[in-house]
């Protein structure tokens, strides 16, 4: 399903579907980024389409700059840089590593060979709103999801500090396997349990 009206990361109030990039759609779309050359009535005109000729319109999103990599008026959400007509225009956050977190984000890209912390240090720099969906209150601390992994955060004001980075996996999913395929390779199970075991015991 789908509602008429969302508030999304980057504002403070519900905003109308289509003037955001909520996912919750009426339709499942691909994008085309167009100009926007004049509105008659109910009717666009617009150029730059990049769609086979027929293709039904079925949704209209607005123009980020800082996402979609041209500079534009990104409309509510605000004027962008002028300096950098490309950043994010949010606040960001300062993130730091506790000692014990920094040992077990080396141990996990050193086991997988994936590099974790830099595309975790993006997502927490944009904060939890940013996130709403994939981060929560526990206590006085920020959980955030960062695909199957659960990264434990302190806040305070803009700075985050790690504290620590668990497995999203319950316990019978460790102990027996998932009950779907893995989508990304932080996901694996082996790694999940491997790191769990390290945890534990050291080993």
């Amino acid at each position: 399903g789908w509602r008429p009206k969302v508030r999304p990361p980057r504002s403070t109030s519900k905003k109308g579907l289509f003037a955001t990039r909520s996912p919750h759609r009426p339709n499942p779309i691909g994008l085309s980024v167009v100009e926007l050359i004049r509105i008659e009535g109910h009717t666009l005109h617009v150029k730059g389409v990049d769609m086979v000729d027929g293709s039904p319109l079925l949704d209209l999103k607005p123009y980020v700059p800082y996402a979609d990599a041209i500079a534009g008026n990104a409309g509510w959400l605000g004027p962008t840089s002028t300096e950098d007509p490309l950043a994010d225009p949010g606040v960001h956050f300062e993130v730091a590593w506790s000692e014990s977190a920094a040992a077990q984000i080396a141990w996990l890209e050193k086991r997988s060979g994936l590099a974790l912390q830099a595309p975790i240090n993006a997502r927490l720099s944009l904060g939890p709103g940013h996130h709403y969906r994939r981060t929560w209150q526990e206590g006085e601390d920020m959980i955030m999801a960062y695909r199957s992994w659960r990264v434990r955060c302190a806040m305070q004001e803009h700075k985050l500090q790690v504290k620590a980075v668990t497995s999203g996996y319950r316990e019978s999913d460790l102990l027996s396997g998932p009950s779907s395929l893995p989508r990304w390779p932080e996901d694996a199970i082996e790694l999940h349990v491997a790191y769990t075991t390290w945890l534990r015991t050291g080993i």
